[in-house]
């Protein structure tokens, strides 16, 4: 491999599209996604919902296309929300018996947000309810006018199951990747996506990648973002070893990574160590940078972010209905994910990626996914009765609040004479004209009715004697310590003392 290359069109080639498939669940992304592949993945999976995130290729008439398998609009948003172009072209899928649903609304709302082409895959027009105008009259009221009504959007419909007009869809897609003229280059370091990753019980991590330019060996380095190592195996993505990869054939297993790298970070490989050290210096460097702006910004607004299980879609809705009202002005509630069925492995890959907990109702956690959950450092909290789970998403909620502090006035004392400073703080004396005042209490100094400076009663004295408290109409002698150093206490001064009592913060 080479280090570096130079910039110039005769370097460049075609390279193969990447192509994600969104539409509102159930309307068959998981059955086309089969049906190209050709093998049988829905059929395994839970309520035929894709439970896993993946990606892999295939050949249509000698050209080749990517495909990323993911679990939920979610994944394909978080994979996103890191900056990176992930995919190039996607498919919208809609049931021709259906129609546009909510998730479809989605679905465009990430693709235009994504800026990148799309084709419309009308999907299921085998079944006897299939009302094709009806599907392009609801997807035109959504601002998507398909080519034949009038508009810009390439269609095709299909029956994935049958598998008729999949072929156009890949001609399609191939026609749509063509105009936007993705190039690569064949010799410089390999650089992608990192689509997938999980920890073998052999092997380590492994990485699902999508090589986007370049080309990789076993025993290169590879970094993505902060998280390194040296590749130790690479397979496709059925499974075969390889001792060199490249983005023609893009979809690949990486085992070498000494941490779990995040969903939809940007990788590179280098050839030597040195260079590796260097670029994730610099990206750990950067990542500070961001993360102090931010801290400097300051959240206002707490969010608590969960995965959502339930065992029916009634449930479900029913569930979601109920938490969507709890959110106040000081912490909100973001649901990532919301599916039936059992927990599953991109569910807990999911949370992990946004440090969220799985809240599950009447659903089962095999032990599998628990030791997986485990690994992730994923809470997963199962209830039988909907209030209880509310609850508990109410209690985290809360947990995520500061305690609120309350003052309470409890005295008010006239400065009557000021004495030497030490390094502790200010000696002065006084009377207490109101209420009282405590050692260890924080007090306000007011002059001419304005307030000048905080600070705290550090040590009261009556008569020289040490004292805890000073009534009204005594007088003492105290040591102020001042928040503020150059704040100094004059004659004349009142201080207002109170006491500061934390609440429990409640929704």
């Amino acid at each position: 491999m080479t280090t570096s290359a130079t910039k110039t069109k005769s370097d460049l080639v075609t390279r193969p599209p990447i192509v994600v498939v969104l539409g509102h669940i159930d309307h068959g992304k998981t059955t086309l996604l089969d049906t190209i592949r050709k093998t049988e993945v829905a059929a395994g999976e839970s309520g035929g919902i894709t439970q896993h995130t993946g990606a892999y290729h295939i050949k249509h008439k000698d050209r080749v296309v990517a495909f990323i398998d993911t679990p939920g609009h979610e994944a394909f948003t978080k994979m996103r929300s890191r900056g990176t172009q992930v995919a190039d072209v996607a498919i919208l899928v809609v049931a021709a018996d259906d129609g546009v649903k909510p998730q479809t609304i989605e679905a465009i709302k990430i693709i235009r947000q994504a800026k990148i082409p799309f084709v419309v895959a009308i999907n299921k027009i085998d079944k006897g309810e299939a009302n094709l105008q009806r599907v392009k009259q609801q997807l035109a009221e959504a601002d998507v006018q398909v080519e034949d009504w009038g508009g810009k959007i390439p269609v095709q419909e299909i029956s994935a199951k049958t598998g008729k007009g999949i072929d156009e869809l890949l001609d399609l897609v191939l026609l749509v990747a063509d105009l936007e003229d993705l190039k690569a280059k064949p010799n410089e370091n390999a650089s992608g996506i990192v689509i997938e990753s999980h920890t073998g019980s052999k092997r380590g991590v492994v990485a699902t990648l999508i090589i986007k330019s370049g080309r990789m060996r076993t025993g290169d380095y590879i970094a993505a973002e902060n998280v390194s190592g040296k590749i130790k195996a690479l397979e496709d993505a059925d499974g075969h070893a390889l001792k060199e990869a490249n983005f023609l054939a893009p979809a690949v297993l990486v085992a070498g990574f000494e941490g779990l790298p995040a969903l939809g970070a940007e990788f590179r490989v280098f050839e030597n160590k040195k260079e590796l050290e260097e670029y994730v210096s610099k990206h750990s460097e950067a990542n500070k940078k961001v993360q102090r702006q931010k801290s400097q910004e300051g959240e206002t607004i707490k969010t608590l972010k969960i995965v959502l299980k339930a065992d029916t879609q009634g449930t479900l809705e029913a569930i979601e209905k109920t938490l969507v009202e709890i959110s106040t002005q000081e912490v909100r509630l973001e649901i990532l994910d919301a599916k039936i069925g059992d927990v599953s492995e991109a569910d807990i890959k999911l949370a992990s990626s946004a440090n969220a907990p799985i809240f599950a109702f009447k659903v089962r956690v095999s032990s599998e996914m628990q030791n997986l959950a485990d690994q992730f450092s994923v809470g997963i909290f199962v209830f039988e009765v909907i209030y209880d789970l509310v609850e508990e998403v109410k209690k985290t909620m809360v947990a995520l609040l500061e305690p609120k502090a309350q003052k309470e006035n409890t005295g008010r004392l006239k400065v009557l004479a000021t004495f030497k400073e030490t390094p502790r703080g200010q000696i002065i004396g006084g009377k207490v004209t109101s209420g009282f005042i405590k050692r260890g209490e924080k007090a306000v100094i007011t002059r001419n009715k304005n307030e000048v400076g905080l600070g705290s009663i550090a040590q009261l004295q009556q008569n020289k004697i040490e004292a805890d408290q000073i009534k009204e109409g005594m007088e003492c002698g105290l040591l102020f310590t001042a928040e503020n150093s150059n704040v100094k206490v004059e004659v004349g001064d009142i201080l207002e003392a109170f006491e500061e009592r934390f609440e429990k913060p409640s929704l």
